[in-house]
């Protein structure tokens, strides 16, 4: 799942992998419907993964909008406190992630941890 602008070409050639593009933009005020981008990217990551495939979640530099996602997929898959899941991602993830530099979309992190729609799902804890 590419969470940022990518070609048009295929994503790797010779297999058949599912390409699903997301756009969210990594800078403030550009990103319209950011709550609702971020829920639909978590719920298609969890949707994925209950299908049985492995994700490769991915953005530009992997620093603000894929712990994003990823963050709000653990919440709907694990019941994982968002706060929790942003501290296990920054220090999993190689260079951590600069969200923080990002107010907007750790904003909407945040409220989507504590938005009614977001706690009522998944009606089971993901198992895979």
């Amino acid at each position: 799942m590419s969470l940022c602008r990518m070609g048009a070409g295929p994503v790797l050639h010779g297999t058949e992998v599912e390409h699903i593009r997301v756009w969210l933009v990594d800078s403030q005020g550009d990103n319209a419907n950011l709550h609702y981008v971020l829920d639909q990217a978590a719920c298609e990551v969890l949707r994925l993964r209950q299908e049985g495939k492995r994700v490769l979640l991915h953005c530009y530099a992997r620093q603000s909008c894929t712990p994003a996602v990823a963050a709000v997929f653990s919440h709907l898959a694990f019941g994982t406190d968002l706060r929790t899941a942003l501290k296990d991602l920054r220090t999993t993830l190689v260079h951590g992630w600069h969200l923080s530099e990002h107010p907007e979309l750790h904003n909407a992190v945040d409220e989507l941890a504590t938005t009614a729609a977001l706690e009522a799902r998944p009606a089971e804890p993901f198992s895979g």
